[in-house]
Parts: C-alpha cells; sequence; structure tokens
C-alpha cells in the first residue's frame, strides 16, 4: 500500500517558524529512509538520514525522499518529536567517551542518528507526541473506540490544555499521534497495542 504522509506532517508537526525564538534554533527532525525485510526479503539496509528544521526544506526534498523510496522499496520515517542540537552536542561528550573507553570507534559513523534519536527537544509536554499502533486498523468505525478512550482519558484527568489526536495512515494500519496521557487503563484494556513515547512515524511509502 502506497503511503504519503508529506502534507499531513508538514502540517502537525511544530518546526522552527512556529516557536518561540530561543527555540526556534535548536530542533530539528529526523527523516530517516531504509529498507524492511518485510519488504524485500532481504537484512534491513540503512539508505540516507535527513535533518529537518522547516517545512520548506521537507517539501523540497521531498521529490528525493521518493526517489530513493522507489529506487530501493524503502520506507522514510521521521520522528514525530523534534530533536535538540544542544543536547545532542551535550550527549555526544559523553557517547564519544564511552566509545574511545571501550574502542567502539565505528560508532562514530553512527553518532548523528543516535543522539538526534536520543535528545528531544523541550518544546513542552502539551506538544510531545507518543505513537500508539493500530495494525489492520484503517476505518473511523475502526478506529474510534480508540479516539474515543484517549478523549475521555484527556478530559479525566483536567489538562490544562486539551488533547490531541492525529491519525497517521501506515503500510498496515493507522498510528495515532497522541498527546501523553495515563495509559494504565487503555493497557488493561487492550494489552497488546503498543504505545511507543519516542518513536517515529512513516513519511512515505511506494508500495
Amino acid at each position: 500500500m502506497k503511503v504519503d504522509n508529506f502534507d499531513l506532517f508538514s502540517q502537525v508537526l511544530l518546526f522552527k517558524e512556529d516557536l518561540r525564538p530561543e527555540l526556534a534554533g535548536d530542533v530539528f527532525y529526523m527523516v530517516q529512509i531504509m529498507t524492511r525485510t518485510k519488504d524485500t526479503g532481504e537484512k534491513p539496509k540503512h539508505i540516507h538520514t535527513l535533518f529537518v528544521e522547516s517545512r520548506e526544506y521537507l517539501m523540497s526534498h521531498k521529490d528525493m525522499i521518493v526517489k530513493l523510496c522507489e529506487a530501493f522499496n524503502a520506507r522514510a520515517y521521521i520522528s514525530v518529536n523534534p530533536s535538540s542540537y544542544k543536547k545532542c552536542v551535550l550527549g555526544a561528550f559523553s557517547e564519544l567517551a564511552g566509545m574511545a573507553e571501550n574502542e567502539r570507534y565505528r560508532g562514530i559513523l553512527s553518532l548523528p542518528e543516535t543522539m538526534a534519536g536520543a535528545y528531544t527537544s523541550p518544546i513542552g509536554k502539551e506538544h510531545k507526541k507518543w505513537v500508539v499502533d493500530l495494525d489492520d486498523l484503517r476505518t473511523e468505525d475502526e478506529l474510534q473506540p480508540f479516539i474515543d478512550f484517549i478523549m475521555n482519558e484527556y478530559n479525566e484527568s483536567k489538562r490544562e490544555t486539551s488533547g490531541e489526536i492525529i491519525v497517521v495512515p501506515t503500510v498496515s494500519g493507522s498510528h495515532l499521534l497522541v498527546t501523553p496521557f495515563d495509559k494504565r487503563r487503555f493497557k488493561d484494556r487492550w494489552p497488546n497495542i503498543l504505545i511507543h513515547e519516542n518513536s517515529p512515524s512513516i513519511l512515505y511509502y511506494g508500495g
């Protein structure tokens, strides 16, 4: 199944143009293009990584991302929580020291991706997003019970800001991008549904 979520993510993610000046220069999203065994029948392969600060940059690189995905039968994933340049740099000092101590020198090759995945920007809890992974569920009727349950959790928590739920089409179902909530009752009801607290979502797949 083809998935093209460029327009969706350009609308729902907070880029530097949306943030206060003191945060605007410190945020970026990571886009990773990689193959999956379920698509190729081969060992997963990393194709390319981009670091995205603005909508203009994301959309101006769409053609390149699409061409790489189609050439390698790969998927493009985008982080749904922005990373922090400052946190990545400070974290890199500790990571580099560990590499040197343990003689893991080849780790330098993946250091930018490792840091970007580990250190998110402090943009505020009201903007942080979790990913609820709903395989094989796509229609409004299928998704509505989950949306209603999470919205009820928002209401009962008496949040200062209203919770947000964004439906993202995926290759095998849907992701719900949600504002963090108390997930204990959710897991009691749906113990096999995964909720990722710091996970990417799919940006593009050619099918």
